[in-house]
């Protein structure tokens, strides 16, 4: 599997692919489960692009919107809810929706603002 560092990297990386898969967002910091994850999207035949920040992802959702999206909540720098937010209220959505899954390893969910 390759592998690429940063939003501009993912982004040339599926410049250099394009495919008529539905594209899928990944964001997770943690490239333990970031790198199994994409692994088994590609399997389900998913193009993936990934962040590890939510800067990177807000980059990648800028220049590539996807058909889906799985987000962490908690990343290191920034945090998954800040991705949805500033997605929904400054970016152009996509003709149709864009589906969300968000994870998180919390284990008290009630203690996240409700989105």
């Amino acid at each position: 599997m390759r592998r690429f560092h940063g939003a501009r990297a993912a982004a040339e990386a599926y410049d250099a692919r394009r495919t008529a898969l539905p594209l899928v967002l990944l964001v997770e910091d943690e490239e333990v489960l970031r790198e199994p994850l994409a692994h088994l999207l590609r399997l389900r035949h998913y193009d993936v692009v990934a962040a590890d920040t939510a800067e990177s992802a807000l980059d990648l959702l800028r220049a590539y919107p996807p058909d889906a999206a799985i987000i962490d909540l908690h990343l290191k720098h920034g945090s998954g809810r800040d991705v949805i937010v500033r997605r929904a209220t400054t970016l152009t959505p996509p003709p149709g929706s864009t589906a969300r899954t968000i994870l998180t390893s919390s284990r008290t969910p009630s203690s996240e603002p409700r989105l």
